[in-house]
């Protein structure tokens, strides 16, 4: 019995010091392991190099903030009275009440160095129709009136040039190559968004190439950088920048459902910019290329219908009269499927290809005609509306009896929808003007001007300089976008 007792005493104590042997090891591992979390902050404190604890960015925004300039752009418009809409005949137009009202656009610039003159990029739809720009620059520095020249805008790209008249040297921006960016690039934009200004926002390159985006702003060339980094109204015509500092893009647009940001915003790459800027400053305009054509993608549904190989090249849907597609014998429903021996993908890359040709050159364009392929060669001309305003002389001439035209062609892409096959649009008219007076809206054409009949820009600018300064009364004769027609007596001021 005794013995037995021995032997079970002797098990329980092995079992309790087993159990204690373990409960040791545990109390220990959790203790070392606990002072291991409670240390890690220190050794990652002492791993860490001075050079990490800021960002990059920290860098970048400090190099280019101050280049950054807020835009204020004051125009005036002529609101008239709802009831407008009832009557057609301009006579009884001219007896409805009017309102002027005075409009703000706020957007962003920055400043460049170009052959040792310094300039403003911005976008053209921030100081579009402005009477008065006022540039404010990070420092709360501020330039108005006679002090800021608008060197040249360009519609088509949304790309403007202005110039602040100042003895001081202001800080600027350096110029990268957007050619050179890859897709997941870090970027940074910087702006006033909403009025916030000096504010940087930071994000990748999500995309490149992007075309066919609905803008109000409109521009027809468009090759965008689509980018993540915040965006919101108020950052058109502000820098992106690169890791590098340096400007590689213009803010431009979002694509969003509420107006404000959800990580889609749209920035013309540098590179285009730039061959815009330079020809505003040097030449005052943009040359480029022009066939005459209004051209339209080749969808499944058209490639199917037309029995063609591919959806590559463009369906001519109209020809401007006397251009120099109608002088190569284009005609209304042939599909150029080559330009000068290159495949033509889609409508916007053809319009870069006839855009950078120069004035003169001759041209081969294949050509898909009831099936059949056919060569033609075209002699390309110049862009006839690409007319940059510069200075207030031009700005008058052009805007003769207070209109503002251009070309069907142009209208079209603009979203002015008309039928009529030759005449000038009005794209805008001023305020108080003869033909504001007159009842001409935006949208309405002319045909005749005088004894002259205008099919294209260069018959309206004829009739202009045949007619301006004319002391009495000339006849214009318009239609209106409903399909009216009729004669106005316009006199200038």
């Amino acid at each position: 019995m005794n013995k037995k007792l021995f032997f079970l005493t002797a098990g329980f104590v092995a079992i309790v010091a087993i159990i204690g042997f373990g409960l040791g090891m545990i109390t220990a591992y959790s203790f070392n392991h606990t002072a291991k979390l409670k240390a890690a902050p220190e050794n990652l404190k002492s791993t860490t190099s001075a050079s990490y604890e800021r960002s990059p960015f920290v860098n970048v925004a400090q190099d280019a903030m101050d280049a950054v300039v807020n835009i204020s752009a004051e125009s005036v418009v002529t609101i008239t009275s709802p009831l407008s809409q009832l009557f057609q005949d301009p006579f009884f137009k001219q007896f409805l009440p009017q309102e002027k009202v005075k409009r703000k656009s706020l957007g962003s610039g920055f400043i460049v160095d170009i052959d040792g003159n310094q300039y403003i990029i911005t976008n053209n739809h921030v100081i579009r129709g402005a009477q008065n720009i006022i540039i404010t620059l990070h420092n709360k520095s501020k330039f108005k009136g006679k002090e800021v020249e608008k060197i040249g805008a360009d519609p088509r790209t949304d790309v403007a040039v202005l110039r602040i008249h100042t003895k001081k040297r202001l800080p600027s921006i350096a110029v990268g190559n957007s050619d050179s960016l890859k897709i997941g690039e870090w970027v940074m934009a910087i702006g006033n968004p909403f009025g916030f200004s000096g504010t940087a926002t930071v994000g990748v390159v999500s995309a490149k190439g992007r075309s066919h985006i609905p803008l109000s702003s409109g521009p027809v060339y468009q090759d965008f950088i689509q980018t993540d980094a915040a965006i919101n109204p108020g950052n058109s015509g502000g820098p992106l920048l690169n890791i590098n500092g340096k400007v590689i893009g213009i803010n431009t647009a979002i694509a969003s459902p509420s107006g404000g940001n959800i990580g889609i915003g749209f920035a013309i790459p540098i590179n285009l910019a730039m061959n815009v800027v330079n020809s505003l400053i040097t030449k005052g305009k943009v040359v480029r290329g022009y066939m005459g054509i209004v051209p339209q993608e080749i969808t499944d549904d058209i490639k199917e219908s037309l029995d063609l190989p591919s959806t590559n090249g463009v369906l001519v849907v109209s020809i401007q009269p006397d251009s120099p597609a109608e002088k190569a014998g284009l005609q209304e429903g042939d599909v150029i499927v080559k330009y000068n021996n290159k495949v033509i993908p889609d409508v916007n890359r053809f319009r870069f290809m006839v855009a950078g040709t120069s004035p003169g050159k001759k041209v081969k364009l294949q050509i898909i005609r009831d099936g059949k392929k056919i060569s033609l060669q075209i002699k390309i001309g110049e862009m006839p509306e690409e007319v940059a305003q510069v200075g207030k002389e031009k700005v008058e001439e052009k805007n003769w009896m207070g209109i503002n035209v251009i070309s069907i062609v142009k209208a079209r892409e603009m979203g002015f929808k008309t039928d009529v096959k030759y005449g000038v649009v009005i794209r805008s008219v001023k305020a108080n003007s003869p033909a504001d007076d007159a009842g001409l809206t935006p949208g309405d054409i002319i045909q005749r001007v005088g004894d002259i009949v205008v099919k294209t820009i260069g018959d309206y600018n004829k009739a202009m300089k045949k007619y301006k300064g004319r002391k009495r009364p000339v006849l214009f004769k318009v239609i209106k976008q409903g399909g009216e027609a009729f004669f106005v007596p316009l006199k200038e001021e």
